[in-house]
Formats: C-alpha cells, structure tokens, sequence
C-alpha cells in the first residue's frame, strides 16, 4: 500500500510504501488481531518471528514520542513491576501464546491417543524461556539481573549464531508467569538523562522467547517432532538520528552511541538493493549481529512504525525506513530437528572458512 501524509515539511512527491496503514484511533488489540496474531500462529509452527518497533521518541523536543515504547509496553509503564498486568503489544502475544499452545497439546494427544491407541497424556509436550537485554552504546545489559552494571560481550557460536554471552534466561509455566517476568525486566531499563539527552531514547531492548515442542509420532516408524523456535520483540532506538547527518551526528555523541542505530540503517539498504553482489556487515555493529536472523536471515519479521502529527521530519525518516525495510528479503523455515542440525553444519563450515581466511 501506498501512504502520503501531509505535514509542515511533506512536498507533494513524499509518498512511502508499506503493508498497512492504522489511524490514530486504532487500539492494541486491533493491532495485535490484524498484524501480530498470524505470526504468533507461525511460531507455533516453528518458525522464528521478529517484530521490530521504530519511531521516534519525543524526548529530544520536550514533546510526547511517537507511541512506540506505549505501543510495545504498554500504557501503565513501570507501575506493572511485580505483577502481570499490562496491555502491550507483547502482553497480547504472550497471551495468545500459551492459549494456542495449550490447545495444540489437546489436539496433538487425541490425535496420538487416536492412532497409537494409547493414553492421551502420552502426547504434545512444550518449554517456553524468556531472556530481556538492553543495548546502549554498543553495551549488553542483562535486564533480568536487577542491580546488574556489567556489560555482556557479544560472541558468535557455532550452534546459535551470535549470542549474548552470560545472558540470564527464566522459564515460564504460563501466561501469567512470563507477563511478569516481561515486566520485571522493563522497569530494569535505563532511564538516567546524559549531557546529551536520556538514555532510553538511545537504547534497545530485546525481549525474547524460546518456545520448544515436541510431539511425537502418530505412528510407529513415524519420527518423533522436535521444534525450537524464537518470538522476538524489539523497542529500536528513536528514529530522529536517522534524519540527522551522520558525520555530525559522530562529532556531537561519539563514535559508539548510535553506531547499532547508524548500522541497522546501512543493513536494511543493502539488503533491499535487489541483485546487489555488496557485502552486509551484520558484524560492525552489536544490534545488526543480534537481529543477524531478523534482518535478512531464518524469520519472519514484521517493523511497525509509529509517527506522531505535528513532527514530520521524524515521522519522514520512520517511513523511509519503513520502505525500505519492506524491500528486504528473509529466507525462514520451520525449525525442527533436522533442519537446525543442518543449519549448524553449514554454519560451522561458514566459521571455518572465515577462520581460514584470518
């Protein structure tokens, strides 16, 4: 679909292209029903989903953000630490999540029992686990471990990809479980004001869910099903250093401070530059090389922008980003147990040959 919003700034030829458009009296729930709810249902088939949050925040103005934090997190912020409360973008998944997957398990046992002519209990069995990072100037930080000032080093492994090291993971048995967990972590994040400006609008937050299941064969000879797959949500930095120049940019924050953001950028280009031979260097920043899947790789992902009336310069620089991720190309699978042993195969063969090479 085609958008164009007028503005102070718009001309004429601003005109973006993406998937669909929500006006300003959508809800969470509408946005959840139509463009959240199928990927959860993909999950659960074993895919890896990614939804990524973009917009700018607000707080470099004095004015309210665009709604991206609100969007993901919820209304009620960090007066939800300690209990499960909370109406987010993620709240809403977590939600469905274990709704559908506890209705799989029913019908993967009678569908067992059925066949195999054995007792239901026998069937569909599942694990979920949650890890929560924040990422500020090329920094790691575990959201889980409260008090926590270290910083986390990045590495790649063989059988994942790259991995925050020493990163903390907690296991949920139900819905109520992880939304606090979720939670928890949040009002871990940074919120301290710098020189030049908070520390939120300059950090990301991933949260994300493991969701294994193993169902077994319906049939003797029949393998038995094992899946493993991620649910990722991402709050990105705010969208209005994009807009800025980036030498500039480099000369008034520093080197590192928006290096993740600056690199998701180049990223997103190359990647939609159909045909282009050119290198991606997921590796020159610490945001690229955790979104490595996201962005190009085994999922589906999903970038929702958030713009607010009355500021188009930012809104301009999130629906160009919008557009051009929208011209990038992900290659997912369903990961069950052969196909993830495959995968690890070719990737220690890809680390190989760059070990070779050094």
């Amino acid at each position: 679909m085609h958008t164009s919003l007028a503005g102070r700034y718009a001309v004429q030829e601003d005109e973006y292209d993406v998937t669909y458009v929500y006006g300003a009296e959508a809800s969470n729930d509408d946005l959840h029903a139509r463009s959240i709810s199928p990927l959860i249902r993909k999950c659960l088939e074993g895919y890896n989903v990614c939804v990524m949050l973009f917009g700018a925040t607000g707080k470099h103005t004095g004015a309210s953000g665009s709604g991206k934090t609100t969007t993901l997190e919820g209304s009620r912020g960090r007066d939800t630490r300690g209990s499960p409360d909370g109406d987010g973008l993620v709240h809403l998944a977590i939600d469905e999540l274990f709704q559908l997957v506890h209705g799989k398990a029913v019908t993967v046992a009678e569908a067992v029992a059925k066949r195999r002519r054995m007792p239901a209990g026998m069937g569909f069995s599942f694990f979920v686990e949650s890890s929560f990072v924040e990422l500020h100037n090329e920094q790691c930080h575990d959201l889980y471990a409260k008090g926590s000032a270290g910083s986390l080093p990045v590495m790649e492994d063989v059988t994942e990809g790259y991995v925050v090291t020493g990163l903390s993971s907690r296991a949920a048995k139900n819905a109520t479980e992880l939304r606090s967990d979720f939670n928890n972590g949040r009002a871990n994040r940074d919120t301290q004001l710098l020189d030049i400006g908070s520390v939120h609008e300059r950090s990301t937050a991933i949260f994300s869910i493991t969701l294994a299941q193993y169902a077994p064969a319906a049939v003797h000879g029949e393998e038995d099903r094992i899946m493993i797959s991620k649910l990722l949500f991402v709050d990105l930095p705010g969208a209005e250093r994009l807009g800025m120049d980036a030498e500039v940019l480099r000369l008034r924050e520093g080197l590192s401070l928006n290096k993740s953001l600056l690199g998701l950028g180049l990223v997103l280009r190359r990647l939609a530059q159909e045909g282009s031979a050119e290198f991606v260097g997921y590796g020159d920043a610490v945001l690229t090389q955790l979104l490595a899947d996201a962005l190009g790789g085994n999922c589906l992902t999903l970038m929702v922008g958030t713009v607010r009336q009355g500021d188009w310069a930012a809104s301009s620089t999130t629906l160009k980003q919008l557009t051009t991720a929208r011209g990038a190309r992900n290659f997912p699978i369903i990961n069950h147990s052969r196909a993830r042993g495959l995968m690890h195969k070719l990737r220690f063969r890809m680390m190989a040959i760059v070990v070779g090479r050094v």
